[in-house]
């Protein structure tokens, strides 16, 4: 596992202009997408693109879709967009419970029923001796 965040890391730092610009621009996107165009921050949109994009990175290369995305790399821009709107996606939607019962309980009560069996199938695929 960490030599894959360290294979991650390594593409995101060799392409430093193209993954900055384009965490920034998925970062706006992904958390006007989850926040329902409310005002925020810059710097938020900005954490929010790295994350995701990582995040997304790490997901493609520890499967093994990234073999797969190397077939065509004549669109690599357009899956590392992708990859990273993904991943910044669900870095913007992860919020404290909290705060996010307040603005959409219906969709809190589907969660809650839903994240159980989501941790336990994550966990039984990295530890499938248990």
């Amino acid at each position: 596992m960490s030599q894959t965040a360290a294979e991650t890391l390594g593409y995101l730092q060799q392409n430093l202009l193209l993954s900055l610009v384009v965490a920034l621009v998925v970062g706006f996107l992904a958390s006007k997408t989850v926040t329902h165009w409310e005002r925020s921050n810059i710097l938020v949109y900005f954490v929010i693109g790295i994350l995701g994009s990582f995040l997304g990175q790490f997901g493609v290369r520890y499967t093994g879709v990234q073999d797969i995305l190397d077939q065509v790399s004549n669109m690599a821009l357009l899956f590392d967009f992708v990859i990273a709107y993904l991943g910044s996606f669900v870095v913007a939607a992860y919020a404290p419970p909290e705060e996010a019962a307040t603005t959409k309980p219906m969709v809190m009560e589907a969660w809650a029923s839903l994240r159980p069996m989501m941790v336990r199938r994550v966990l039984s695929r990295l530890r499938p001796g248990r």
